[in-house]
């Protein structure tokens, strides 16, 4: 059996992906930091290390650099929401794979289960996203940016188009809050009342609304994150891709394989 240390300071990936590898015959191990997961790891001794890159104090390389040295068999697999390429700093890494997310678990299995080594490893997917805001030139220029990050982007500019389009089962809706007919707080809501919808995440993106207690009643809401302008776009890419990320493994029913 294949002892997996996974890794993320987002509690509701590590939690999830960690039952999927569970179901599939991995003894799974998880941490939030690369802090703590250096402490686990010390008596776990993983065969693979699937690790976040952005986490706060140490990174997911960094992470990897450090285990490498006193586990240099342990299989690395980094995933990341950005766009560049993050290469090991000049330290021999025979096994490390780097994958963009979002990643479909298949893919995890796939490397885990592998027995060739592979400097970088460049799984793109194509996830959906749909983006919700009246002003046509805002939605214009957020669907041009997602789609130059390798989304497919549906739009529609009211509240009422975009439950109608959620039917449609997107992977991710960027939401205006501002909307004419119903408001983006109460889209959401109704997408989580919805058992056909409640698992597609949201992220509310709003320039007008920037009061905490419209924070708040994103959060409450069901919203996945709410991002006020001025917003960093790469920031945005980032939980877009990590919204979808979480989805993919929420709606993974497979049972693969076991693992070795």
């Amino acid at each position: 059996m294949q002892r997996v240390l996974v890794v993320d300071d987002e509690s509701s990936i590590t939690t999830t992906l960690s039952l999927i590898l569970r179901a599939a015959g991995y003894d799974v191990r998880s941490a939030n930091s690369g802090e703590l997961a250096l402490q686990i790891a010390e008596d776990f001794r993983p065969d693979a290390l699937i690790t976040d890159f952005a986490m706060p104090k140490m990174t997911g390389l960094e992470l990897a650099v450090e285990l490498n040295r006193s586990l240099p068999a342990c299989r690395i697999i980094v995933f990341t929401g950005q766009s560049q390429i993050v290469e090991p700093p000049g330290v021999p890494m025979p096994h490390y794979h780097l994958l963009f997310k979002p990643v479909p678990p298949e893919q995890f299995f796939s490397l885990l289960n592998s027995s060739r080594a592979t400097d970088i490893e460049n799984f793109r997917t194509k996830p959906r996203a749909l983006c919700v805001d009246d002003v046509e030139p805002h939605r214009y220029s957020l669907a041009k940016f997602l789609q130059h990050a390798g989304f497919k982007v549906s739009e529609c500019g009211t509240g009422s188009e975009a439950l109608a389009e959620a039917a449609m089962q997107p992977d991710v809706i960027v939401l205006d809050i501002g909307l004419p007919d119903i408001s983006g707080i109460e889209v959401c809501r109704r997408l989580k009342q919805s058992r056909e919808t409640a698992e597609i995440p949201v992220l509310h993106v709003t320039s007008s609304h920037l009061d905490s207690v419209v924070r708040e009643a994103s959060r409450d809401a069901g919203a996945y994150e709410y991002i006020s302008a001025p917003f960093d776009p790469d920031y945005l890419l980032a939980r877009t891709r990590s919204a979808v990320q979480l989805r993919y493994f929420q709606k993974d029913d497979s049972q693969p394989s076991q693992g070795a």
